[in-house]
């Protein structure tokens, strides 16, 4: 993209001087025309080229921008983790989000109950 601005800015300057140049060097009307539209045409071919360029598609860093958000995972919901139930086996409050009752030890995943609950809670991360 700027190797593209860099060749519109050094078609302007050379336009700049072709019209100069040329304008001086004119022996009439129809010269001095036909030197303004050649040096008009200098300028402006490789801008539109350059605006075209540009709006092909994003730019690298757009692009790498993009990417980045989707590798990042969301967040997790403001409320997650913080629902608790009673253990099935000992009675003990517990966070919906964990594995195993820390008073008693049982697997809480092997609950049918505790599987339907978490089922029923917000997506885990």
């Amino acid at each position: 993209m700027r190797f593209c601005y860099a060749v519109t800015f050094l078609a302007a300057c050379l336009a700049a001087a072709v019209l100069f140049f040329g304008l001086i060097g004119a022996k009439g009307a129809p010269q001095e025309a036909a030197i303004g539209a050649i040096a008009l045409a200098i300028a402006v071919i490789p801008y539109v080229f350059s605006r075209c360029v540009e709006k092909l598609g994003p730019s690298p860093a757009e692009e790498i921008a993009k990417l980045a958000k989707l590798l990042v995972p969301p967040p997790p919901p403001a409320d997650y983790g913080r629902e608790q139930r009673p253990c099935p086996a000992c009675g003990v409050t517990l966070p919906l989000a964990a594995d195993r009752c820390r008073s008693c030890g049982a697997a809480l995943a092997d609950s049918p109950d505790w599987r339907r609950l978490r089922a029923q809670s917000p997506a885990r991360p």
